[in-house]
């Protein structure tokens, strides 16, 4: 099911570098914005996939580029928007990251490959928050059930096969600390009747779920009935202000005894300054006393 139609930008030059009659062009499809999903290129009056052998952020930063959006957040391999069901136009791309467009790059002639469509490439562009997640009916802001923002709607996720390797990685979006639990959610009810990312499988070391494997990305029936929840340790990143106190206080207390030996080594260096051998010549005097006698 493809989501979005794509954007389609300019003129492409032929592989060798000279200009040709046919227009290839550039899309992301069956992803949730304009600015993710699996590559697509159109080439002979169709459209084709990309082969994720060599694929990587230089060439996702360039796929980014060309659309219009953004920078390259992941460079996914695997189909992680779904098998595309056209044919595999481009295998083993090379780019360096800085073309401003895929033709730019080191390219194989068209339709060589040795891949299975189990193998389309996929980005993720940062010209529109790819996926923003919030937690609702929770007792805080890093627990409860998830949801994603849809054509302006918020949606659940789909609980099938969630586990806590995705809670980990929703945490992470969530800008929460370290996932403590993946419990089931609660059955779906009328107004969530439908979810996205239906069948996520993480690794845990993603930073989005959106480069998690998924069965299905778009909106669509959830098999499981229930929705994604998440628990997830308070939010990282806050500042203990007790170390913090101690440390201004001790800095405070040296600064203010360095002063105090300033000032009494220049108030005592004055005194004694104005009498230097008073001392002195009274002992001299009573030495030459005594001497006489």
């Amino acid at each position: 099911m493809e989501l979005f139609p794509g954007r389609v930008v300019g003129n492409w030059d032929g592989l060798n570098g000279g200009a040709t009659s046919n227009q290839q062009e550039l899309r992301l499809m069956n992803g949730s914005n304009r600015c993710l999903g699996r590559v697509e290129v159109f080439h002979d009056e169709k459209w084709g996939t990309v082969c994720d052998d060599t694929w990587d952020l230089h060439d996702a930063a360039v796929v980014c580029r060309q659309l219009g959006c953004g920078v390259a957040v992941a460079a996914l391999s695997s189909a992680p928007f779904g098998p595309g069901s056209d044919p595999i136009w481009l295998d083993n791309v090379h780019c360096t990251g800085t073309e401003a467009a895929l033709s730019q790059c080191q390219l194989h002639s068209w339709g060589e490959h040795n891949c299975g469509h189990s193998e389309d490439a996929g980005v993720i562009c940062s010209g529109t928050n790819p996926l923003q997640l919030r937690v609702q009916d929770g007792p805080g802001p890093c627990a409860g059930r998830l949801e994603v923002l849809y054509n302006a709607t918020w949606l659940g996720v789909c609980g099938t096969g969630w586990s806590l390797l995705e809670a980990t990685v929703a945490c992470k979006q969530l800008g929460c600390g370290a996932a403590q639990a993946a419990p089931m959610g609660a059955p779906l009810g009328q107004e969530h009747g439908r979810v996205l990312l239906e069948g996520l499988s993480c690794r845990g070391t993603e930073s989005l779920l959106l480069e998690c494997q998924q069965r299905h990305t778009g909106l669509g029936p959830c098999p499981q009935g229930s929705v994604a929840t998440v628990v997830c340790s308070e939010q990282e990143g806050g500042v203990d202000p007790c170390p913090v106190l101690a440390g201004l206080l001790g800095m405070g207390m040296l600064l203010c005894g360095t002063l105090l030996v300033l000032y009494l080594w220049t108030r005592c260096g004055r005194w004694v300054g104005r009498f230097p051998d008073k001392p002195l010549l009274k002992r001299t005097e009573d030495t030459g006393t005594s001497s006489e006698a």
